[in-house]
């Protein structure tokens, strides 16, 4: 019997320990133990498990049924149920899960191994089955092209009828074969290259290509065939089989690979007839759709006849209005649930379905787009790595320039550096993009320095100045709070509201309560629209009676900025930008979910002497109160720091200048070239 690892999730103490000995008694490992759902959670985040043993009914009235869920969910995991209760509801219930055994207490060792078994046997078909709809959606990606696919041991799943020509078998009968095998070579020593290329592929998880191989026609003769191998994987798993692309170089067909590969154009400036496709990362709030946003209208003002493609999941798109030459593509939202974790945010999907939309959605994008210059906004891989079959697409085509825009604070250093190491990011970046432009100064936080970037990835690296909307007189810039009134306004920005609100509104709406009608101030509260309903309800239900307004959306914060005498916020990078350029005071109430990046900046904002910074853990109604009085008493450091020019915020200005420096392949014929 093969070994794996086990979490065993139990809240009773003897039981636990007795299935910890069973469990390594027949071999296994014990990657973890828990007795709550939080506790299982934090367990599997340390070690992922191949199987958890879990109790229905666990400590804490947590629900052992909505943690088995959740773990199947997130880690891919099998489920066996321990449980002392084997009546029908139970069973239908554990069975909603997806469990691929029940075993009912007083259990043996002969119960557990079976059920252990019997869950491995499940993994394994699972995997089998996620491979062939892998491989079959890879093939069909490329379903005009001559493709196999190979499993994890090299043998063909998949041959596309294309393939005929470049086989000695029917395509029906190469399945089950090894590729080396199936493949008509003109020198069989060569066969064995390919196997040790394909174990190459899978082992690193790179492409890898053979050009100019000699192939034996159907009459005889010899062709030159570029095989081209690429590691079929979900996200960031390991590679689970190799799509090997198939491509004629001979001299016959070198005009129609032409026509395929290398269409017709000219070298020409960025602007007339560039068509640019930008990729905001949407997981968490609404700050990587603001700064496109402003991108995307300066890019417009200045450069005529420009086409760009926006392509996000947010579900608040709608809401922002586009320049002339804009649209925008959205994708299936999903929303963060822990670091490098994520589901969908509306449809009853998984995970990984989610995730392989996603992905498709986005080759088949740039396909029929066709984009001269790319922007992906702050991750590098997209959404865990679905950006990636789009970027090689592009980086082997060529003729695309692709920028990477990177806000200048991204999270803890040493975080960050083993992250980007494990997703191989730092090759992503030396090897597919031509640039990595960052939104911020060197002065105020050097990005190179202190994420340590190498030398030639150092090399790609252009700072561009924050990206702040400053007109003041924007469409979106419609002031919300209109009432005169020489009583200090304060407002609350929690950010888009997928996290943080609670942490910084409760406190404040509480204080204003307790200090009473001599508080000595009103609010307006913008709670974000990501907010969950219930806490929403819950923050305008305590704000009734009090001088406070409770908003979930404005399209622009700039106006009510200007307007207030105190701003408390989170610190995204976005709202930091608008309290440089719009307001006058501010305390910041970093957002410490699952990254430190928040937290970096309001320090950093603070050792400026532009702001107070409150760690969420101090704060209280009392020290908020105290906070409050004493910036209001105190001189407004951001004007000062605005007419001192501390912080350059034409980051919109300085992209939109290195854009017009590109040189782009462009296939739009102009008059010029017309008339000859």
């Amino acid at each position: 019997m093969s070994t794996c690892k086990i979490l065993i999730t139990e809240d009773e103490m003897i039981v636990q320990m007795h299935l910890k000995r069973l469990v390594e008694g027949l071999g296994h490992e014990v990657s973890g133990t828990a007795s709550t759902l939080k506790e299982a959670l934090q367990a599997a985040e340390r070690q992922t498990p191949d199987i958890v043993l879990m109790d229905i009914h666990l400590a804490e009235k947590s629900d052992g049924v909505e943690a088995a869920g959740l773990l199947r969910e997130h880690y891919d995991c099998e489920i066996i149920f321990i449980t002392a209760y084997g009546d029908a509801r139970t069973v239908e219930r554990t069975a909603a899960v997806g469990a691929s055994g029940y075993v009912v207490k007083p259990f043996s060792t002969a119960s557990i191994r079976a059920a252990i078994q019997t869950a491995l046997s499940t993994r394994d078909r699972h995997r089998q089955a996620k491979a062939r709809e892998l491989s079959l959606t890879s093939a069909l990606e490329y379903r005009n092209d001559a493709v196999l696919v190979s499993d994890a041991n090299g043998v063909v799943l998949f041959a596309s009828p294309s393939t005929a020509k470049f086989i000695g078998w029917p395509t029906h009968e190469s399945c089950g074969r090894r590729v080396g095998e199936v493949l008509r070579l003109a020198d069989r020593s060569v066969e064995t290259d390919i196997v040790e290329i394909i174990n190459d592929v899978l082992r690193t998880g790179q492409s890898r290509n053979l050009l100019q191989l000699a192939f034996l026609t159907e009459d005889g003769s010899e062709a030159a065939v570029d095989v081209m191998m690429q590691p079929i994987r979900e996200g960031e798993e390991a590679a689970t089989g190799v799509l090997v692309a198939l491509a004629d170089r001979s001299a016959n067909h070198t005009t129609a690979e032409a026509e395929t590969h290398q269409p017709e154009g000219h070298e020409a400036a960025f602007g007339e007839g560039t068509r640019l496709l930008v990729y905001s990362h949407d997981t968490l709030g609404l700050g990587h759709l603001r700064r496109c946003h402003k991108l995307v209208r300066r890019l417009a003002a200045d450069h005529s006849n420009l086409s760009v493609l926006l392509v996000t999941g947010s579900p608040m798109v709608h809401r922002f209005e586009t320049p002339p030459g804009t649209d925008y593509l959205k994708l299936p939202a999903v929303r963060k649930v822990a670091p490098d974790q994520y589901e969908a945010r509306s449809l009853s999907m998984s995970s990984s379905g989610i995730q392989s939309l996603r992905t498709n959605l986005l080759l088949h994008t740039v396909r029929d787009y066709s984009p001269n210059v790319v922007l992906v906004d702050h991750s590098p891989l997209g959404m865990r790595g679905e950006m990636l079959p789009a970027l090689r697409r592009l980086k082997d085509q060529g003729n695309c320039q692709l920028i990477l825009g990177l806000r200048d604070i991204i999270d803890n250093p040493d975080a960050l550096e083993a992250a980007w190491e494990k997703q191989g990011v730092y090759e992503v970046l030396r090897d597919i993009y031509d640039h990595i432009l960052i939104y911020g100064c060197s002065k105020v936080y050097d990005t190179v320095r202190e994420y340590r970037f190498p030398d030639d990835v150092a090399a790609k690296a252009h700072y561009v100045n924050y990206v702040a909307d400053t007109d003041t007189n924007s469409p979106e810039d419609v002031p919300t709070s209109t009432a005169s009134n020489d009583t200090p306004l304060i407002v609350l920005s929690a950010g888009g509201g997928d996290g943080g609100a609670a942490e910084l509104i409760e406190p404040f709406l509480n204080m204003m309560r307790e200090a009473g009608p001599d508080v000595g101030f009103r609010s307006v509260i913008l709670t974000g629209p990501f907010v969950e309903p219930d806490l929403k309800e819950r923050l305008k239900s305590m704000a009734d009676g009090l001088p406070a307004e409770v908003l979930d959306f404005v399209p622009s914060t700039d106006a009510l900025f200007r307007e207030a005498d105190l701003v408390l916020s989170t610190c995204g990078y976005n709202t930091m930008t608008e309290l440089i350029v719009h307001a006058k005071r501010s305390i910041l109430i970093p957002r410490v979910l699952h990254r430190d990046e928040q937290l970096i900046r309001a320090k950093r904002m603070e050792e400026l002497g532009l702001a107070r910074c409150i760690h969420p853990d101090q704060v209280t109604s009392t020290s908020l109160l105290d906070a409050i009085r004493t910036s209001l008493r105190a001189d407004p450091p951001l004007p000062r720091a605005r007419a001192e020019g501390l912080i350059p915020v034409d980051g919109a200005e300085g992209f939109s200048k290195f854009c017009g420096i590109l040189r782009i392949w462009s296939s739009v014929v102009n008059s010029e070239s017309a008339a000859l």
